[in-house]
Order: structure tokens, then sequence, then C-alpha cells
């Protein structure tokens, strides 16, 4: 909520050789995201790629109704919102502004980065049917 009437920074998230305008990206293999907060809601953690939630926007004012999509299960269908799937993203900024990186919340570095899926390179010891 601090950040509401600031301008966002852009930068370009490329996915399948296509990029795409955005002010904040999840990349993510889980559903909740902030604890309780369902915003990639057809992943899963044994899924072999990534489900891909694009926010397009510099105003602040329009994440209040993202806010609002999401808690009604309608944040896929909005305009400024686009989800993906994929297994492998390269988020730049053409103008190499300090947009930073956040993992799990916790700060790891600045643009560009590459999120990647490296296949069978941990092994996850779940529940019987997890993986079902």
């Amino acid at each position: 909520m601090r950040l509401l009437g600031r301008r966002l920074e852009e930068f370009d998230a490329e996915i399948a050789g296509e990029k795409r305008r955005c002010s904040f990206a999840l990349v993510s293999k889980v559903r909740n995201y902030g604890g309780d907060f369902q915003i990639a809601r057809s992943v899963r953690l044994s899924d072999d790629q990534f489900e891909v939630v694009l926010f397009e926007g510099r105003h602040t004012a329009r994440y209040v109704k993202h806010f609002a999509g999401m808690m009604l299960n309608r944040l896929s269908s909005m305009k400024g919102v686009t989800v993906l799937r994929a297994d492998r993203v390269a988020l730049s900024d053409p103008q190499d502004r300090r947009i930073y990186v956040q993992i799990d919340g916790e700060f790891a570095g600045r643009l560009p980065a590459e999120i990647r899926i490296v296949p069978d390179a941990l092994t996850l010891l779940t529940p019987p049917g997890y993986g079902g």
C-alpha cells in the first residue's frame, strides 16, 4: 500500500521467444504468494513448468483492481494481466535501470535475470499420491 500513487518501472519478460512489457512478474510453481494470496492458481510444485503471471502498467492504482480480481478468482481474465506457462523466463530492462529481483521475498539482485527449470536437478520427498 505504501507504493500507491507511485509510478512503477516497466521491464521486458521474454517467454518462448516473445517479449512482453510488465511492471510485475510472478514466476511460480506454487499457488500461494505472500501467505494466503493465490495468484498462480493452476500450478503445482510437481509441474515441469512455471506459471508466469505478468502485470502491465506503470500506475499502482491498477493494482487495486488486480487485487480485487485476485480475491474474486478473476485475475486471469482481467485486462493488463497475462497468465502463461513456461520452463524459462528471461527478464531484462533495455534502459538498465535498477529493477530488483526477489526470490521468496528475499533480495536476489537486479535485472537482467533468467529463471528456468533444470530437469532432475533436485529430489523432493513428498507424501504418497502427491504427484498424482
